[in-house]
């Protein structure tokens, strides 16, 4: 029977029923689950639209989205495919259970969650729980046995093992569990006797670069090459092929027409394979896009190709280099490595543009008080640099530094403490302090860790020709036809004085590290006279300073014409004072005859760069020269030195070897003069 409904009226109205009851439960429920959906498509589409134009750079998806990933991979040569080992850098130490296997013998990858504040310093950033060791010895593999045996005699427990080893050089990482990493690191040297090594904790790096700032206006190009007489340079040597350029840096795009050519030996470190070339894929992050670049850029500064109609020129175009790449691996351990590894496969000078990494939230924020008592810190890592610096002295290779981008004193990182390598500040186009610049001298605390500046400010060079349009879209300077751009930074600063140091090996592949940076001070010019960094160098002075050939005495008795010219002293010499005959300063001598009757003496003073000069009249002999000194050598404010006579006979080879004479008696070391531009 069907049930009828009236209202209050007497009307029929309609029935009221609940508003699932006509559905049912499960109709409803269908029903519901319907709408839902399409509300989430409709939300997700509107999403991909807003995506679409956003303008976010960072936004993730959109078609804008700087980091999105091509739809192809980067297609390389079957021989820049190469993931092959590199077989002399992968020795191994059979028999000793206490090293890892060799398919486990690696350093491994940084693990963000793994970085900590060291708590010994507060300034550095470390693996929580990793040590890098290097040993100093005649037989490495017996040594490292011996040190692993006794390790784990003394700390038995699994948290403690020998992580990596090379026998080939003689370095190690190992694993100790965080809370003991800097009590094991002072330990060890009293527990562990009879075998010579140095311990540090492993620090995390960082690169020197910071990209151009697109707001900033852009100078001339070759503004910074007239300000450190590259041209100049150039007209006396652009390198040779027989000199080699380790560059250890992040990824090398060996695809690039700068920097493509007249490499020899690449190693990726963390693998210890071939392949040096940034990944296929685009990158991801800031962190892996400047990574990408960095390496390429900085051999570019150092080794571009010239006259190739692409880009600017790398301060050595003519040298051969090494392409020695760490990835993002940034630490202490592989870019000793990676040093190591130039330095075995022939290297005559290494750059390597990083340096510690501090926290974020000290930058800038550091008193200079507390910056200078930094200096006193970090013993075990300023030993560890010693030893460093002690193997490439031995094997003739001048390593070479960035001072790093914090502004703050560069001798906080223990790296840059060492006198025996180069240390790089950056300046501008003018000759001034970069912005960013660490600086090395505190005159009121009697410090000085600088070496010298060049420009790293607007430096243009090679990148990884993926990454122009991802920079581009972040605003910066590039050119995407040739794949460069521009990047500031110390950084950028160092390669230059690599080349040129490249250059000076060029023209005397013997020169030791001490002579190259004293004759790159020497010449150097104290652009900038208000901020406490170094002189900015001065390629085509530096070069004329490195001397050249010696002059033949039996050669020369034959025709005087042949010592006109400027000749300079094969080695250091002493400068004293005049009256009392104390020792004031190292300086080089040059004795430079306009004709064979007269000339004059000058002696340019090493620390207070001071130049004295004085006459000189020549008297020929029979079996000898003499060069007569009128008055006291004087320099422009007057000071007064060395009134000495000079007498010039043949050594033992037949070369002309001089030496002082004063009132009459032999005074001091004899000295070769060799021709100098």
């Amino acid at each position: 029977m069907k049930r009828i409904y009236y209202d209050k009226d007497g009307r029929v109205r309609k029935p009221y029923f609940p508003f699932w009851q006509p559905w049912g439960p499960w109709g409803c429920l269908w029903r519901t689950l319907l709408f839902l959906t399409g509300l989430v498509i409709i939300c997700f589409l509107i999403s991909l639209l807003r995506g679409c134009h956003s303008n976010d750079p960072f936004k993730s998806g959109g078609k804008d989205d700087p980091f999105r990933e091509p739809s192809d991979t980067l297609n390389l040569p079957e021989e820049l495919r190469d993931s092959s080992i590199v077989e002399d850098w992968n020795d191994s130490i059979p028999g000793v259970p206490e090293l890892p296997d060799p398919e486990d013998n690696y350093i491994p990858p940084i693990d963000s969650s793994r970085i900590v504040v060291n708590p010994e310093d507060t300034l550095s950033q470390i693996v929580a729980d990793q040590l890098f060791v290097i040993f100093n010895s005649q037989d490495l593999k017996k040594d490292m046995a011996d040190f692993a045996r006794q390790f784990k005699q003394l700390y038995p427990d699994p948290a403690y093992k020998v992580q990596y080893y090379n026998p080939t050089i003689g370095t190690m990482v190992l694993t100790v569990p965080q809370d003991k990493v800097n009590q094991v690191a002072n330990e060890l040297p009293q527990r562990i006797t009879g075998i010579d090594f140095r311990v540090a904790t492993n620090e995390i790096l960082e690169d020197g670069a910071k990209p151009g700032d697109p707001g900033f206006s852009i100078a001339s190009y070759d503004e910074y090459f007239r300000l450190i007489q590259a041209y100049e340079a150039w007209d006396i040597t652009r390198g040779s092929k027989e000199i080699k350029v380790g560059i250890v840096d992040s990824y090398f795009d060996l695809t690039h027409p700068e920097i493509g050519t007249r490499y020899t030996d690449p190693i990726h470190i963390p693998t210890r394979t071939r392949n040096v070339q940034p990944p296929a894929r685009r990158p991801t992050s800031e962190g892996e896009l400047t990574a990408y670049c960095h390496g390429s850029h900085v051999a570019g500064i150092a080794i571009g190709e010239q006259n190739n109609n692409i880009g600017c020129s790398g301060i050595a175009p003519e040298c051969t280099w090494i392409p020695i790449s760490l990835g993002t691996q940034l630490t202490t351990a592989n870019m000793i490595e990676g040093i190591l590894y130039a330095i075995y496969h022939g290297a005559d000078v290494v750059n390597f543009s990083m340096g510690r990494a501090y926290p974020s939230n000290i930058k800038g924020q550091i008193p200079l008080g507390d910056q200078v008592a930094a200096t006193q810190s970090s013993k075990l890592g300023e030993e560890l640099w010693k030893y460093v610096v002690k193997v490439a002295n031995d094997h003739r290779c001048v390593l070479v530094t960035s001072a790093g981008n914090s502004t703050l004193l560069s001798g906080m990182d223990p790296k840059n403490r060492s006198n025996d390598f180069i240390k790089v500040e950056a300046v501008d186009g003018k000759g001034q302090m970069a912005p960013f610049s660490n600086f090395g001298i505190v005159k009121e605390a009697g410090l000085n860790y600088s070496t010298v500046a060049a420009p790293g400010v607007k430096l243009w060079s090679a990148t990884d020709k993926r990454c122009t349009a991802i920079w581009k879209k972040l605003g910066f300077k590039v050119s995407e036809k040739e794949g460069l751009q521009e990047m500031d930074g110390t950084s950028m600063a160092a390669p230059v004085v690599t080349g040129a140091v490249a250059l000076l090996k060029s023209k005397k592949k013997d020169l030791t590290t001490d002579q190259v940076i004293k004759i790159l001070t020497m010449t150097a010019k104290q652009t900038d006279t208000t901020h406490p960094i170094g002189p900015t160098i001065q390629i085509k002075d530096a070069l004329d300073a490195t001397g050249g050939e010696l002059l033949n005495f039996d050669d020369l008795m034959k025709n005087h014409d042949l010592i006109i010219g400027k000749w300079r002293s094969t080695n250091e010499l002493s400068l004293n004072n005049a009256d009392t005959g104390a020792k004031i300063d190292d300086m080089w001598t040059y004795l430079i005859f306009t004709s064979t009757s007269e000339g004059r003496v000058e002696h340019h003073t090493i620390n207070s760069r001071r130049i004295y000069t004085a006459r000189l009249s020549v008297k020929w002999e029979q079996d000898r020269i003499v060069l007569i000194q009128d008055g006291d050598a004087v320099s422009k404010d007057g000071d007064t030195v060395n009134h000495d006579d000079y007498v010039c006979i043949p050594n033992k080879d037949r070369m002309l070897e001089a030496y002082w004479v004063r009132y009459g008696k032999k005074r001091g070391e004899s000295f070769l003069m060799e021709k100098v531009n």
